[in-house]
């Protein structure tokens, strides 16, 4: 899920506690503003508002080990 504040994707561990899964920046995007949905390969995949080529956002997919 997409922390409404911050709009960085956070998960809870085993032990309950929320975690950040990715920290973006720059040219891997921006600003992540949507929800994310999972793909039936078990990824999360979502969209960020900025960054990447031209500045004007990019598609992302998190994988979670």
């Amino acid at each position: 899920m997409l922390d409404a504040n911050t709009g960085l994707p956070r998960g809870i561990t085993p032990n309950g506690e929320l975690t950040t899964w990715y920290l973006f920046g720059g040219p891997d995007g921006a600003g992540p503003g949507t929800g994310v949905l999972r793909g039936s390969d078990g990824n999360f995949y979502g969209t960020t508002g900025s960054g990447g080529a031209g500045d004007t956002g990019t598609v992302f997919k998190l994988t979670i080990q």
